[in-house]
């Protein structure tokens, strides 16, 4: 199984002090767990570098982030080609989605992956092009038992 994971739940997942910490936690347990492939487009790491290193106030903590999250097992990063941005684009018009979202949603949308995401507003928007659940409705669906 293929899933694409918005950077809003690994970043969830890293800081205890976020609502949803349990749940990301529990999710990216679970899909390690059944040995998911994460599907990511390589945007993610500027964006979990840029968050880690504004929470801390230290580059590095960003950085090593990013590092830990490219180095993860079964992760495969996908680069913003021209098809991918029009497609992205496609999506973005059509379900007036915040441009980076929408690079997740197409790549779900390319592969016939699940989107999981804490952002309610790409979860409801993207429902009628995609499969979009949050870390806790994928785990009620597809953790192994």
């Amino acid at each position: 199984m293929q899933v694409v994971v918005d950077a809003n739940v690994w970043l969830s997942a890293a800081s205890e002090r976020e609502p949803d910490h349990a749940n990301s936690v529990g999710f990216l347990q679970a899909a390690m767990m059944r040995q998911v492939e994460f599907l990511l487009p390589t945007l993610i790491l500027p964006e979990v570098a840029g968050t880690v290193a504004r929470r801390t106030r230290k580059p590095a903590d960003g950085l090593a982030f990013a590092e830990q999250l490219r180095r993860l097992p079964r992760a495969r990063f996908l680069e913003l080609n021209m098809l991918r941005a029009q497609a992205a684009a496609g999506l973005a018009g059509k379900a007036f989605l915040r441009g980076a979202d929408a690079q997740y949603a197409a790549l779900a949308v390319e592969y016939h992956a699940v989107l999981v995401t804490l952002d309610r507003e790409l979860h409801d928007r993207s429902a009628r092009s995609l499969v979009c659940l949050n870390p806790q409705e994928w785990v009620a669906q597809f953790a192994p038992s």
